[in-house]
């Protein structure tokens, strides 16, 4: 629907930039969490591309061609662009969001999870921020840092679940906060709640609470059905699969997606 609308306003203004860079990102969304193809990461490249072109001193733009870039494997030249983005205008939460997914797909987990802090920073209720945070200081964090990374994004989560019951990614979220702090039957427990809401959107993240439960074998038959929405390079380099690399289900994924692509 969000890509609906910035096509309704690209139709009746051309040269309006932040509908060009609002469709691209709306483009990458839903390569992500919906349907995984070559037009959506073309078309996200395209109108990354025009945004781009029609304001080049604009934050959003350069944030935008950065995502599109870094879907498509372009990592380098992303970074290029998120850093102008940040240097052109420091308070603008995609950049440093999208600068931490990016790290992230890298193993590049101690920069992610200070870009995820920077992000934080503008917006402290932000779940995917904050949750992301606690990820990536699971593989480079102290103790400390982890524990209190895991306490925030859980406290970040629960205020926010307060408000949307009925979300299941930030129930998957939380989840994972959960099982990273130990507290394995509630994170169970929210990712089963998770599944009954909707499993298709937050598949990713209750396969690995699984996974880092101990129930293997329940992580990998989500891991099959729903891998056709998930990115290789972030399967390849997310450290919660460590314990399940050598499976041969999980390499025969990891070989489909590489097929994919």
């Amino acid at each position: 629907h969000a890509l609906q609308m910035f096509e309704k306003a690209i139709e009746l203004d051309p040269e309006y930039a932040l509908a060009w860079a609002g469709a691209a990102d709306s483009h990458v969304w839903i390569d992500m969490w919906g349907r995984e193809t070559q037009e959506n990461l073309e078309a996200a490249d395209n109108f990354s591309r025009r945004a781009l072109k029609l304001a080049p001193e604009m934050a959003e733009a350069h944030a935008s061609r950065g995502y599109a870039l870094s879907m498509n494997g372009q990592y380098a030249e992303a970074e290029n662009n998120y850093r102008s983005a940040i240097d052109l205008n420091p308070q603008l939460f995609e950049s440093y969001y999208y600068f931490g997914r990016s790290s992230f797909a890298q193993r590049k987990y101690r920069e992610a999870a200070d870009m995820f802090a920077k992000a934080m920073v503008i917006r402290p209720d932000d779940v995917g921020a904050a949750t992301m945070r606690s990820s990536a200081l699971a593989s480079v964090g102290t103790t400390d840092e982890i524990l209190e990374a895991t306490k925030h994004g859980l406290s970040v989560t629960k205020k926010y679940l307060a408000l949307n019951p009925d979300d299941a990614l930030a129930w998957s979220r939380g989840a994972l906060e959960l099982i990273i702090a130990g507290n394995v039957d509630q994170g169970l427990e929210w990712a089963e709640r998770a599944t009954e809401l909707n499993l298709e959107i937050c598949a990713y993240n209750v396969a690995i609470v699984f996974l880092l439960a101990g129930k293997i074998e329940r992580s990998l038959d989500i891991l099959e059905k729903f891998c056709r929405f998930i990115d290789k390079d972030w399967l390849e380099n997310d450290p919660d699969w460590n314990t399940a690399r050598d499976h041969p289900r999980f390499k025969a994924v990891l070989a489909s997606l590489s097929c994919a692509k």
